[in-house]
């Protein structure tokens, strides 16, 4: 399997058959539906997580995120819509064991994704969208560098209520002066 990008606890590599029948039996954790940006209604088999997650065409890259010193698949991350032209991206990730948040491990693979758009695909921008209610993710993208950027006010019904979404983006002078 190929390493395409590696930091101190994690890697972003290629998928394996493996990491499609995980993610059949995962999708329906509570607390990765509970934080997608968009409905969960469809039931994806092995055989539909390959087709999606290996897919090959010029607007999205997908890696799996795999632990460092025992290749565990964790989970993935991505750019999507890649606007070459206006030099812009989404990005997104989920990580799918609860034991495996809050270690670092998405920080890390989203700082690596960082690196890929901005110096391999000469981004200059990278946004994505999280749900008000998810205070991990914030404290991560914020952590990472990502500015708050707008609201989407009452843009997700959970749990009986209206949710806002939260609208985020880095740039890449900002990446690069980070360090």
């Amino acid at each position: 399997m190929k390493t395409l990008f590696q930091g101190k606890q994690v890697k972003l590599a290629n998928f394996r058959e493996a990491d499609f029948t995980f993610l059949e039996n995962a999708q329906w954790e509570t607390e990765v539906i509970r934080n997608l940006a968009f409905d969960a209604i469809n039931v994806y088999t092995a055989e539909d997580w390959r087709k999606s997650l290996t897919s090959e065409n010029n607007q999205s890259f997908i890696f799996a995120i795999r632990l460092l010193e025992t290749e565990q698949f964790l989970g993935y991350v991505f750019l999507e819509d890649i606007q070459i032209s206006n030099h812009a991206a989404e990005l997104g990730i989920a990580l799918f064991a609860a034991e495996s948040r809050g270690k670092g491990y998405g920080t890390e693979a989203i700082g690596l994704m960082l690196d890929f758009a901005f110096m391999d695909l000469n981004l200059h921008r990278v946004s994505l969208s999280v749900n008000s209610n998810n205070a991990a993710a914030i404290h991560t993208y914020e952590k990472v560098g990502f500015v708050q950027e707008g609201i989407i006010r009452e843009g997700l019904f959970q749990d009986g209520q209206w949710l806002n979404r939260l609208n985020y983006g880095i740039l890449a002078e900002e990446w690069w002066g980070k360090e």
